[in-house]
C-alpha cells in the first residue's frame, strides 16, 4: 500500500479524490510525437514550478492531454490491472493486441480511505475511563489516503512490450532490464514478470476499449 503524503491527504479532505492523467504521451523515441514532446519539455522546463503544474492542470481540465499525431485512426483503450481493476493507462492502437500502441498517457490516482480504530475513553482530565478495573474503549474513524493506478511504466528494450508496475503490486516490468536484483531473486522475479504481457485474457493487466 502507497499512502499518499500528508498535504496530499488535507486535499483529499477538502476536495475528494484526485486524478491524475499524464500530459505528454509516454511513447517510444523512434514515435511520431517525439518532436512535439521535446518542445513541450522545453516550454515546461522554462516555467517556474507552481506556474507549470497550474498551467498543466488548466490545459488538461480545458483542452485534454497532448496526444500522439499517430493515435488518428486508430481505437482507445485503458489498460486495466486485473488484480485491483485500477486503470493504469492509456493508449491507442489498431486492434487489443495493441502491438502498435502508441499515445500512452499513465494515470495516477489518490483516494481517500477510512478505517475504524479503537482507541481508550477519556475522562474530563484526559484520563482513560476504566470499568471493574478495565479500560473502556470507544470507536473512532481514521482516514488516510491511497494511490491507485500506475506506480511504474517501462517500455522493454528488449521486446518493446509495455510493462506496468501497480501499486496494488502487480507487476509485469522486464527485469532483464538494469536491475539490482541477482541470482535467485532475479530469477524468480523474470519467471514471474515475463508471463502474461501481451494483454490476453490471463494476463495481469487487459485492454478495454473506451467507446
Amino acid at each position: 500500500m502507497y499512502k499518499v503524503s500528508n498535504e496530499y491527504l488535507e486535499k483529499l479532505k477538502k476536495d475528494g479524490n484526485i486524478r491524475i492523467v499524464s500530459f505528454l504521451p509516454c511513447d517510444t523515441s523512434d514515435c511520431d510525437c517525439f518532436g512535439i514532446k521535446n518542445e513541450w519539455m522545453d516550454k515546461l522546463a522554462k516555467m517556474e514550478s507552481d506556474k507549470r503544474i497550474e498551467y498543466q492542470q488548466r490545459k488538461i481540465d480545458r483542452d485534454g492531454v497532448i496526444e500522439c499525431p499517430r493515435a488518428k485512426g486508430k481505437k482507445k483503450y485503458k489498460v486495466i490491472c486485473r488484480e485491483c481493476g485500477a486503470t493504469v493507462a492509456y493508449i491507442n492502437a489498431d486492434d487489443i493486441k495493441a502491438k502498435d500502441w502508441c499515445n500512452l498517457h499513465y494515470v495516477n490516482e489518490a483516494k481517500l480511505h477510512s478505517k475504524s480504530i479503537k482507541i481508550p475513553k477519556l475522562n474530563k482530565k484526559g484520563l482513560p475511563i476504566k470499568r471493574k478495573g478495565r479500560i473502556i474503549f470507544t470507536s473512532k474513524k481514521e482516514y488516510y489516503g491511497q494511490w491507485h493506478g500506475c506506480a511504474t511504466l517501462q517500455v522493454s528494450p528488449f521486446d518493446n512490450k509495455l510493462g506496468f508496475e501497480c501499486f496494488c503490486g502487480n507487476d509485469t516490468r522486464d527485469f532483464r532490464v538494469r536491475s539490482n536484483l541477482t541470482g535467485k531473486e532475479l530469477a524468480s522475479k523474470l519467471k514471474e514478470n515475463m508471463i502474461d504481457r501481451d494483454f490476453s485474457k490471463n494476463s495481469k493487466f487487459y485492454l478495454e476499449e473506451v467507446k
